[in-house]
């Protein structure tokens, strides 16, 4: 994709980059908030993953 489009890779050290989430480092600077949420199971947050529990 770099390749393709270098414009992705420049101004940014991706210390902050998740996978499949904007890079705060290319949003924040115009006054956009990032937010990452991990549901119960999801990503590094522990549990498990249950959509039809009544939580």
């Amino acid at each position: 994709m770099i390749a393709r489009f270098p414009e992705v890779a420049s101004d940014t050290s991706n210390d902050f980059h998740n996978w499949e989430l904007v890079d705060p480092e290319k949003w924040v600077p115009d006054d956009y908030a990032v937010v990452r949420v991990d549901s119960l199971g999801a990503g590094r947050y522990p549990g498990v993953t249950d959509i039809w529990s009544a939580r």
